[in-house]
């Protein structure tokens, strides 16, 4: 978490909700990027639980956004219409809509 903890942002609650996702695999606290196998260039996600909810958006470079179960690491719906890669996918304040951005729109 030492990239979280130099967001000012980043403290007290939110950096423990804060997850960092490399090709989707989480980057353990305490590891370095480069032990992490990040390269110069790579593309990370921040991942932050404001809610403490049970599900997990994921933006994937499949042209796809997927939501996972948290507890149960399964994966609950895969949201298909991007023709290319989602950079970025957020629930609305009240969780009931997700949206997504793309490379393609």
């Amino acid at each position: 978490h030492d990239v979280c903890s130099r967001v000012p942002a980043l403290s007290g609650r939110l950096l423990r909700a804060a997850r960092l996702l490399h090709n989707g695999a989480e980057i353990c606290e305490g590891a370095s990027l480069g032990v992490s196998g990040v390269l110069e260039g790579a593309c990370l996600q921040l991942v932050l639980d404001l809610h403490a909810g049970l599900e997990l958006l994921a933006a994937c470079r499949d042209g796809t956004a997927q939501l996972w179960d948290i507890d149960s690491g399964e994966c609950l719906r895969i949201l298909e219409g991007h023709s290319k890669e989602v950079y970025a996918a957020a629930f609305s304040p009240d969780a009931a809509s997700i949206v997504t951005a793309s490379a393609d729109r």
